[in-house]
C-alpha cells in the first residue's frame, strides 16, 4: 500500500480529537475505574488531618506558655531568696545602726542624718519584698512572729497589769518577713 493509498483511507475515517482537546483526560464522576466519592474521600481525611495537626499545634502552644509562666514564677521565687539571703546580711548592720541611733541625741543633726539613713535602708529592704513585723505594746505573743527573750513581772500596783499578762511590752529587736514568711521573728520581752 502506497502513501497515497492510506491517506485516502484515512479521509473515509472519522478523525477523532486527542484527550487533551476534548477533556478526556480527566476521570468522570461515572468512570468505572475509580469509587464516586473518591475525591470528597480525599478532602475528608485532608481535612480531618489538619484538624489533628492544628489541635496538637495548639496544645503545644499552650504547653509553651504555660512552661514560660512557671519559669517565670521560679524565677521570681529565686529572686525573692537571693533577696532573703540579702537581708539576712543586712540587717545585723541595720541594727548596729539603730543601736547607734539610740545613743546618739534625739535632736541633734547627726540623729536627723542617721534617721533619713535608716528610712533609705528601710525602703531598700521593701523594694526588694522584705517588711518589718510590727509589733506593739499589748500585741498578744505569737510564736511564728515572735521570740520570748524576756519575761518580767509587772509590780501589783500597775494598772495595766491584768490586761498586759502575757503580752508583748516592747520589741527588743525587730522582726523581718517576706511575702508572709519569717526571716527574722521579732525579738520581743513579754509581761507576765
Amino acid at each position: 500500500m502506497s502513501m497515497s493509498d492510506e491517506a485516502k483511507q484515512n479521509d473515509n475515517q472519522p478523525v477523532s480529537a486527542g484527550p487533551a482537546e476534548t477533556g478526556k483526560n480527566k476521570p468522570d464522576a461515572g468512570s468505572a475505574d475509580l469509587p464516586a466519592n473518591s475525591g470528597a474521600g480525599k478532602l475528608a481525611e485532608c481535612e480531618k488531618q489538619r484538624d489533628e495537626y492544628l489541635n496538637s499545634w495548639k496544645r503545644a502552644a499552650a504547653d509553651f506558655i504555660n512552661y514560660k509562666k512557671e519559669e517565670s514564677k521560679r524565677l521570681e521565687q529565686f529572686a525573692g531568696y537571693a533577696a532573703i539571703d540579702f537581708a539576712k546580711d543586712l540587717l545585723p548592720v541595720l541594727d548596729s545602726f539603730n543601736l547607734g541611733m539610740n545613743a546618739v541625741d534625739k535632736e541633734s543633726q547627726e540623729y536627723k542624718g542617721m534617721l533619713m539613713i535608716s528610712g533609705q535602708l528601710q525602703e531598700v529592704l521593701r523594694k526588694k519584698g522584705i517588711e518589718r513585723i510590727v509589733v506593739a505594746r499589748g500585741d498578744r505573743f505569737n510564736p511564728e512572729f515572735h521570740e520570748a527573750m524576756l519575761e518580767v513581772e509587772l509590780p501589783p500596783d500597775d494598772p495595766e497589769r491584768e490586761k498586759l499578762s502575757g503580752k508583748i511590752l516592747e520589741e527588743l529587736v525587730p522582726g523581718y518577713s517576706s511575702n508572709g514568711r519569717v526571716i527574722r521573728a521579732a525579738k520581743v520581752k513579754l509581761a507576765r
